[in-house]
């Protein structure tokens, strides 16, 4: 998946392997008792970590330590990102959860998922899903 231009950092990236993110695992809720879904954060790359300082480089142990927020906007609509969950870092709490809370749609339909990943340098990437309640 490619971002579109103006969402697109030249420094940080999504890895290619589903894009970084997984929605649910598949994009189909076909359980009408269960219209929910949730966004798992699968991984995140700085393609060139040459240019990371060595002192902030002995400090990352997994591809997560890059990442200092992330939310989702569960019904995007191509304007303001409309923050609907947030997992990020404190100076006292250095955890992040990688999966979200669940979301649960008020009906049937067509969604626009919106991720947004913000790293520890300040660079903002976001991706977006489709994903179909039924």
């Amino acid at each position: 998946m490619s971002f579109p231009r103006r969402r697109e950092s030249r420094h940080t990236r999504w890895t290619p392997a589903s894009a970084g993110v997984t929605v649910a695992g598949s994009n189909t809720f076909t359980d009408p008792k269960d219209r929910s879904a949730t966004v798992t954060l699968g991984d995140f790359v700085i393609p060139n970590d040459e240019l990371i300082p060595p002192e902030v480089r002995q400090k990352i142990t997994k591809w997560s330590d890059y990442v200092d927020y992330w939310a989702v906007d569960w019904d995007f609509r191509d304007d303001t990102f409309v923050n609907g969950w947030t997992s990020y870092r404190t100076r006292r709490d250095r955890t992040l959860q990688l999966r979200s809370e669940p979301h649960a749609y008020p009906a049937a339909g067509a969604y626009r998922v919106l991720v947004k990943a913000i790293d520890i340098f300040g660079n903002d990437t976001s991706q977006a899903y489709e994903v179909k309640v039924a």
